[in-house]
Formats: structure tokens, sequence, C-alpha cells
């Protein structure tokens, strides 16, 4: 009987665990090529951890699960020139195992719209500065940061519209997160910063 009993403790552990604590992820993408190739199992953790520059993390967008590393935190900065990302000023320093080549050319940032909003001053190799809302940020809702901050309100928002207010105050915190394989990488680059609420855990080492 009491064999059953610590059995059943056991499962029930490792139910707990694998609900609110930890859970293996299979990658099924090129976007982290060579620092994590698709089919390769890793472990994350749900809970309890802080997340800092250069973290691998694992987001829910547009129903599927994907892994990138996370280059901007809430309340950074960032910025390209000639394809070179920039976070706070900093050129960022790319991660060893990361496949570079020919990547300048995706080095962009979000959606067309934007382009077109800044006119001549933005294009896919030379952004300006862009900040990374976090929670509590205050942005003046001119044209221009309407344009760029359109969709982030909206998700902000929970997708509902925003109408006759002069400025906007972020009620969640975001993340700029990219793919160490940059040229095969659809990220922030492309869909911008990923709210705190669809990230589903911080990656801390394969599993074999």
């Amino acid at each position: 009987m009491k064999k059953i009993v610590y059995i059943l403790l056991f499962i029930t552990f490792l139910v707990v665990v694998r609900l609110f604590f930890a859970a293996i992820y299979t990658v099924n993408q090129n976007s982290m090529n060579n620092t994590y190739h698709n089919g390769e199992k890793v472990l994350l953790i749900k809970n309890f951890y802080k997340i800092r520059h250069n973290d691998i993390l694992i987001f829910n967008h547009d129903n599927e699960h994907l892994i990138k590393r996370c280059i901007g935190l809430p309340g950074d900065s960032i910025k390209s020139i000639n394809g070179k990302i920039f976070v706070n000023n900093n050129e960022i320093e790319n991660p060893p195992e990361a496949i570079l080549k020919n990547c300048y050319k995706n080095d962009v940032f979000i959606q067309k719209v934007i382009y077109d909003s800044y006119g001549s001053n933005w294009n896919p190799l030379n952004f300006n500065y862009y900040i990374i809302p976090k929670k509590g940020t205050k942005i003046n809702l001119s044209t221009k940061n309407k344009s760029l901050y359109e969709n982030l309100i909206n998700l902000d928002n929970d997708n509902v519209l925003i109408q006759n207010q002069s400025f906007y105050v972020f009620k969640n915190d975001y993340y700029y997160l990219i793919g160490d394989n940059r040229s095969e990488s659809v990220d922030s680059r492309f869909f911008g910063p990923v709210k705190s609420s669809n990230i589903a855990g911080k990656v801390i080492f394969p599993v074999k």
C-alpha cells in the first residue's frame, strides 16, 4: 500500500513540475541554427526566472511556439545602422554560433508601414531609435507614433481600439527577440516586440 502511495505522490509531483515549473520543448525550426537545430530538445523553466539579455526564450506567436534570443529588454532602445543592430547605443555582440551570412538584408524592423510613414528617414537597413515598451511607458499618439506602435497598442489593449486619446500608457512589458540564424528567422524585426504574457519559458540547456 505504501508503495502505491509513493508512486502516486511521485506521479503527482511530476505533473505539478510539468504544469508549473519545467517542460521539454522540441525545436521545430531552423531559425536558431547553429545554437539549436531542428529536432533538438531543450529544457525550459516556466516560472520564477528573470529575463536577461541573450537569454533564449520560448514564446507563442500566432498560435505557434517559437524559440529566439532576447536582445532587447523592456525600456531598451534599439536602432540599426547599415544593418548592424544597436541596443542602448551599443552594437550587439553576436553569439559565436550565430549564422550571420547574408543577414544584413533581413535586419529590418517590423512592418513596411513604418518605412512608408517615416519616408526617407527609415529603410530596411537603417532605422532610428525605437523604444521597447515596458509597463508604464507613456507615449504621445502622434501620427508617427501611431504608425510605429499601433499593432503593439492593440495587442496591449486586448485588441480594443484606442480612440480620441492623445497618449497611451502600456500595461505590459515587451521583449525584442531574434533568431541566431538571421537570414532564416522571422522574429521581432518583422512582427515587433513580444508581450511578456506570451513568453512560455526560458531555455536552460539541451536535453540529450
